[in-house]
């Protein structure tokens, strides 16, 4: 606690010293005070998630860029407020760095973790704006000083502030198992509302109001949410919490007849008017409350998302130089036993012994497949064949194709039980892909499988489940947090929009397989594979 009280008293000392105008104080609150609250609250309750080492580095040196913020509010020379101000800019890219890759991990499944994320990455737009206040940008910007200070303002309160504090509030929902419908909506009209407002200040009057009713309308809705359950709260706890809101509640009724006026009625409030008493209302008397409520409570996400390491990488791990460089053992299986993959949704005793003998004997069968890619990614295959013909890698053309594959089993690797299975045209022996496969244990062992890129990996995390037969379904798409496509370089990891699923069934005797990949909800891919077990084992290499 006494880190927050030293950054307050030195807000308190610049304000008492160096006396700011309302605007230049809303700024200042939020640099030296607001914002490093911000920070500690990510810190605190998402220890356990990856990136959490950017923003633990940012809270050591946070008091650097905040003082160096103040100092580019206070000095009076352009060019050394321009300065401090990028310094400052600096702190804000690392905030969104860290809401940006957390976000390319998780996705958009949870809508409060979203809500934390996008709110971090609009915390850069206001360090710009920031920026562009320190240079006097009017000499090149079609708007007053004012605006560009309001606008910095803007998004480092309701941009940055109120997304964390709402995402916050849905964990602690969750976490109380209160039920809570209709939550995505909210959290998505949070996150539109200052994109609608900016662009209502942009275009003014009459479209103005009508952009920030239908923000306001989100807030509202936060705010009820939020005096409803304060209640479920104790001590100072629930009455911060109340009194937030309900400051918040009154705040946007003002907002609403500053914009109402401009465009329909006498205006009854001006600027001054609304820095006074909407500004500074919502900053001491909204963002810190919140603020302080939820780095008490710590509400921490409902799962924690940690990806097992990825190794592979390129180049020397594609198949043609795949067997120069790591020592290989041939094998029969791409996954040794079903049995430890077992979960609720997966009972083995449902599937086909057939079915589940393909992963457990893989190298007994030959495959047939039929590829089928659909518009509009059937217009950009040549452009993909070309690339993928020289990767030697992911190289699926539209067409019917004989396949045939070896398994092997990797003697020395960073990962236990992991198996490549090679694949190539049966004719012309041309590379059609190499895949990694073991299993990760999260909060159910999935199937873990990965393709490496130059430089880089593709990997799916896919979840066995029963179908409504005997077959088998590995699903790739949002059945699951975890499940999924990700492309990681380097250190650093992204879930990518793609969703992949893969159904096996026997028909007639003979197993049938079909692998969709899909581009966010349109079919991307679609491959039909017949396995005719008709290949004899493996003797060598």
């Amino acid at each position: 606690m006494h880190v927050y009280l030293v950054y307050s008293a030195v807000f308190l000392l610049w304000a008492l010293f160096f006396k700011p105008t309302g605007i230049d104080l809303g700024l200042g609150f939020a640099v030296m005070v607001i914002v490093p609250l911000a920070t500690v609250l990510i810190t605190k309750t998402n220890k356990d998630t990856p990136y959490i080492l950017i923003m633990t580095w940012l809270q050591r040196w946070m008091y650097l860029f905040s003082i160096a913020g103040l100092a580019s509010i206070t000095v009076e020379i352009v060019w050394v407020g321009t300065l401090f101000s990028i310094v400052w800019l600096g702190a804000t890219l690392v905030i969104a760095c860290y809401g940006f890759f957390r976000l390319s991990l998780q996705g958009f499944r949870d809508a409060e973790e979203v809500l934390i994320n996008v709110g971090c990455i609009y915390l850069a737009i206001g360090g710009g704006w920031f920026v562009l206040s320190a240079v006097q940008a009017t000499t090149f910007l079609s708007y007053s000083q004012t605006i560009i200070d309001l606008t910095a303002i803007h998004f480092h309160y309701s941009a940055f502030v109120l997304p964390i504090a709402s995402g916050m509030l849905g964990r602690w929902l969750k976490r109380q198992s209160i039920p809570l419908t209709g939550f995505a909506y909210l959290a998505a009209g949070i996150l539109v509302g200052p994109i609608l407002v900016a662009l209502g200040i942009e275009f003014g009057p009459p479209l103005e109001p009508v952009l920030v009713l239908i923000y306001i309308f989100f807030v509202f809705w936060l705010a009820l949410i939020a005096i409803r359950f304060s209640f479920v709260l104790r001590g100072w706890l629930r009455w911060f919490l109340l009194l937030a809101h309900v400051v918040l509640f009154m705040t946007m009724v003002l907002s609403y007849v500053y914009s109402a006026g401009l465009a329909w009625a006498p205006q009854r409030l001006t600027i001054p008017d609304m820095v006074r008493f909407h500004g500074m209302a919502n900053a001491f008397g909204y963002a810190l409350l919140v603020l302080m409520v939820w780095i008490v409570v710590r509400p921490t996400a409902d799962h924690t998302f940690r990806m097992p390491l990825q190794p592979m990488r390129g180049k020397k791990y594609i198949q043609d130089q795949l067997f120069n460089h790591v020592e290989l053992k041939p094998t029969n299986a791409l996954i040794k036993k079903w049995r430890e993959y077992e979960h609720e949704q997966f009972q083995i005793e449902k599937v086909n012994p057939n079915v589940l003998q393909f992963h457990e004997q893989t190298s007994r069968y030959s495959l047939e497949a039929t590829i089928k890619w659909q518009p509009p990614f059937r217009w950009l295959l040549p452009i993909l064949l070309f690339v993928t013909k020289q990767l030697k890698q992911l190289h699926l053309p539209a067409d019917e194709i004989p396949m045939e594959g070896d398994t092997y089993t990797l003697v020395s690797t960073d990962q236990q039980h992991t198996t490549v299975w090679v694949r190539k045209h049966a004719q012309t022996k041309e590379p059609i892909f190499t895949a990694y496969y073991s299993n990760w244990l999260g909060s159910k062992r999935y199937n873990f499988i990965q393709l490496p890129l130059p430089f880089g990996v593709l990997t799916g995390l896919l979840l066995p489940l029963n179908d409504e037969g005997d077959g088998l379904y590995l699903m790739g798409d949002q059945t699951d947090p975890f499940t999924g496509v990700y492309l990681s370089f380097w250190k650093w990891t992204w879930k990518t929009p793609l969703r992949e699923t893969f159904h096996l069934v026997e028909k007639e005797g003979t197993l049938h397989a079909k692998h969709a990949i899909s581009f966010f909800r349109k079919e991307m891919i679609t491959i039909k594979y017949v396995m005719n077990e008709d290949k004899s084992p493996q003797s060598g290499l």
